[in-house]
């Protein structure tokens, strides 16, 4: 059976516009229309405030008008987990990937995800580290990396955000994850110097591949 997932960079993407895509490509791959295992989308957002199916309204620590004002959207979407932030200078990947042709199951594929990020952060020059019951990824006592996904019928949204650069003045809005006084940094911040954007997306690619055994096909666009 194949293995060939594909990878496409939609660049920087309104989360409106990249949930509908998303959500079409998932039921694509539901009903059949791809013989491959699915894709891979890497993004950077608009800022926004999303959600989760399992947020509360007390982790919003800014008003909707003070959102609104500073040009934050908010969303409330069907992933798991509380609330988050996405923004310019963060990295977001959004697998949507077929787990019953991949011989994975959800927590599997969570674990997966985080050594993905781990082993990117290692080749960055970088320690990561998972903590127990708080799904994403820590550099130190540092969170650094998000997760947050949905299955429906075996197939994935939404994935994981990577801070490349400073974050934490926007995370100031909400309590991420639910955690009080979390920390937040970035890799920028941990090297002490500008990270390439690319060359970081090519370390992610290589980690996708070895870890879930797949084989990537950069594209310019959706096939």
């Amino acid at each position: 059976m194949s293995r060939k997932v594909s990878s496409v960079n939609l660049g920087r993407i309104s989360y409106s516009d990249c949930l509908s895509i998303q959500r079409t490509l998932q039921d694509k791959i539901i009903k059949g229309d791809h013989d491959s295992c699915g894709h891979i989308l890497f993004l950077e957002h608009d800022p926004v405030i999303t959600v989760g199916k399992f947020g509360r309204e007390q982790n919003l620590v800014a008003s909707r008008e003070i959102l609104s004002e500073r040009g934050i959207e908010l969303f409330e979407t069907e992933r798991g987990g509380d609330f988050t932030y996405h923004g310019p200078g963060q990295l977001v990947c959004y697998p949507i990937l077929n787990l019953k042709k991949l011989g994975i199951g959800v927590k599997k594929y969570v674990n997966k995800l985080e050594e993905v990020i781990i082993n990117t952060l290692s080749e960055l020059g970088m320690n990561g580290e998972r903590k127990d019951n708080y799904p994403g990824v820590w550099a130190g006592d540092s969170k650094i990396a998000f997760i947050g996904i949905y299955v429906k019928k075996h197939v994935t949204m939404h994935g994981f955000s990577l801070n490349i650069n400073r974050q934490s003045d926007n995370f100031s809005h909400i309590i991420p994850c639910g955690i009080s006084d979390l920390q937040i940094t970035s890799v920028s911040e941990i090297l002490k110097k500008q990270a390439e954007w690319q060359d970081i997306i090519d370390v992610v690619i290589e980690k996708f591949e070895d870890v879930f055994d797949i084989e990537l096909d950069e594209n310019k666009e959706f096939t």
